[in-house]
């Protein structure tokens, strides 16, 4: 199954009322004597339910990781899509500074590595050629935002690459908790008239993102990681979210959920209304879930 719900989670959604009803979030021009403050910030939290609750049906092309271990590479080998995507992460570290510039992600080892994870990554309805023209076409808008990253990160005497997942963690590479994370970050930098980038790519700007903890979190994140529960799904859209309004000034920020006193940009906000959303949402699925698999027809 690719990058998509299956259609158990379209069904949940569609028929048993998992979904929200999205509804038109009023913009800054408009009257404010006409506005009820207090319903902007309800239908804010109704816009955010409805991107978030279809995401825990999600599973990823290609994905490394078992459906009861999802943030561990659990093939064997070296060809996977979590070993490609690692090689990328690699040789994107190791140009120098003067060679991060337009075009960089057209160079054969960079398109060669692209092929490879087509081979893993390609969705049911598409071919391996068809995935690789839709992740070389990918690559330009990922070069544009890495490039457009790099320059204010130099305004600030910062190196340019992506936060470093490190050797120790690298099991969690290409995982369905680190693709998850990545797709949250490709979905909010697409454009009105566009469709999001391919989650790899939002990977490849945030490799530790879905990580319970701080950045590269290890002790944190064996301690309260949690598989498919409350913990991995806020860790990704939490850590997604912050990422976005840190480094490209766009989505919610940390405080995802709007509930929290701390502004945006602190990594304390959002994190007891998000566990709490997702608390209550993990129980209503796995509820629910219970009652069709215990279903007869008599």
């Amino acid at each position: 199954m690719g990058n998509c719900m299956f259609s158990l989670g379209s069904w949940l959604i569609d028929t048993l009322g998992f979904g929200v009803k999205r509804s038109k979030v009023p913009t800054d021009d408009e009257d404010d004597d006409h506005i009820d403050r207090d319903e902007i910030v309800i239908t804010k939290i109704e816009e955010m339910e409805a991107y978030c609750k279809p995401l825990i049906f999600l599973r990823f092309c290609g994905q490394t990781s078992s459906e009861t271990d999802t943030d561990t590479n659990a093939e064997k080998g070296p060809q996977n899509t979590g070993s490609y995507l690692q090689m990328l992460d690699a040789l994107i570290r190791t140009l120098p500074k003067d060679e991060l510039k337009e075009g960089f992600c057209q160079n054969k080892a960079f398109q060669g590595l692209l092929w490879k994870i087509a081979d893993r990554r390609h969705r049911d309805e598409e071919s391996e050629q068809r995935c690789y023209r839709r992740l070389l076409r990918d690559s330009r808008r990922f070069e544009k935002v890495f490039l457009e990253r790099a320059a204010k990160k130099a305004e600030n005497k910062e190196e340019p690459y992506s936060e470093e997942l490190h050797e120790q963690h690298a099991e969690y590479w290409g995982t369905r908790q680190q693709l998850l994370a990545g797709k949250v970050i490709c979905d909010w930098l697409s454009e009105d008239d566009q469709p999001s980038m391919d989650a790899i790519y939002g990977v490849l700007l945030n490799p530790t993102a879905g990580r319970v903890g701080p950045g590269d979190s290890g002790f944190v994140h064996s301690l309260l990681y949690d598989n498919s529960g409350e913990w991995a799904h806020h860790s990704a859209v939490h850590d997604a979210f912050g990422y976005l309004f840190t480094f490209h000034q766009t989505g919610p920020g940390y405080n995802y959920m709007y509930r929290s006193f701390f502004d945006a940009d602190n990594p304390l906000a959002g994190q007891i209304s998000g566990i709490d959303f997702w608390k209550k949402y993990v129980a209503e699925v796995e509820t629910k879930l219970k009652v069709i698999e215990n279903f007869r027809s008599v």
